[in-house]
């Protein structure tokens, strides 16, 4: 039997591919489960965890002077990755008169808030239209940032 040292096939600034081997299938499957389970409960990060959309009643409401729906909306601020400077809650409301575009670097209002790509697409405003939103962004360890 011979020995393999772990190798790091891929490494930049935001992720990392480590591969170790050879190992039975079930073997890694099991132990890629029980470690991705425990790096999403210990490591710290930030999530968009709620929002509130003007002139929308429940998240399948169409909006007025906007190309998405509430869900739409959603589906974008979750692509969205963001920072909170140290462990809490903040609020961030967003106020966008078209024509324009919403982006995620609308949320980064003062140095608490970074957003690692500010292009990402939230909301299109068409002209005469307005969009004005309430995003809550919290910061914890694995998923108690969402519990709150």
């Amino acid at each position: 039997m011979t020995s393999h040292s772990p190798l790091f096939e891929k490494n930049s600034e935001t992720q990392g591919v480590l591969r170790i081997g050879p190992v039975a299938r079930f073997t890694a499957e099991r132990f890629g489960a029980r470690l991705r389970r425990t790096l999403m409960r210990e490591v710290e990060g930030a999530v968009v965890c709620a929002v509130r959309i003007e002139g929308a009643s429940h998240e399948f409401s169409l909006l007025d002077g906007v190309v998405e729906d509430g869900v739409q909306i959603v589906e974008n601020l979750k692509k969205v990755r963001v920072g909170l400077e140290g462990i809490g809650r903040r609020l961030v409301e967003i106020e966008v008169e078209g024509p324009g575009k919403v982006t995620a670097g609308d949320l980064a209002v003062d140095g608490v808030v970074t957003v690692a790509d500010p292009s990402v697409e939230i909301a299109t405003v068409r002209a005469g239209g307005q969009l004005g939103m309430a995003v809550e962004i919290a910061s914890g360890k694995g998923s108690e940032a969402v519990r709150g």
